[in-house]
């Protein structure tokens, strides 16, 4: 393949260009058809196999957007990316342009990664995101209900992206 060649001719170049031979292993050339583990889903050849607790399951990844205070879905889309991270953007974009202009936007730690955040606020008219930075166990004890008062609502125009 092209892919290979090109592997292959960077390490000449560069064995030429340093004057001694590199170590390590050489690269193999690509196998043809397919890798004896290798797996294909005829029904939904889009999706992946994807973590799902224990196992792994061939699957898609669905995301919804959702208006805190309504609780409308205001916005959904599918995709095989089995991690969230790479979602928030697309997540936006998929939202109704009945919605009008979202100014700000509330997801969970799944979301969460520097460069989405930068790219969806960075956007023109990009929302401000308030993204939780780490996972938390659900619910609280009475020990720790005691101690913490609740946090305060969220504002009425943030949206849920579950």
């Amino acid at each position: 393949s092209a892919a290979h060649e090109a592997k292959l001719a960077a390490r000449k170049a560069k064995e030429k260009s340093t004057g001694r031979k590199l170590g390590g292993k050489k690269s193999k050339p690509p196998e043809e058809g397919p890798k004896p583990k290798g797996q294909y889903d005829f029904a939904d050849p889009e999706s992946r196999i994807m973590k799902d607790g224990g196992s792994f399951e061939q699957c898609d990844n669905a995301q919804a957007a959702v208006e805190v205070e309504t609780m409308l879905v205001v916005g959904q889309h599918v995709s095989n990316s089995p991690n969230d991270k790479e979602q928030l953007v697309p997540s936006l974009d998929a939202m109704s342009p009945a919605v009008g202009r979202v100014s700000e936007v509330l997801v969970d730690s799944g979301y969460y990664s520097g460069s989405a955040v930068t790219a969806a606020e960075s956007a023109e008219d990009g929302p401000k995101i308030y993204a939780a930075m780490k996972r938390q166990a659900h619910g609280r004890s009475v020990a720790q209900l005691e101690k913490h008062e609740d946090p305060p609502p969220h504002p009425p125009c943030a949206l849920l992206a579950p």
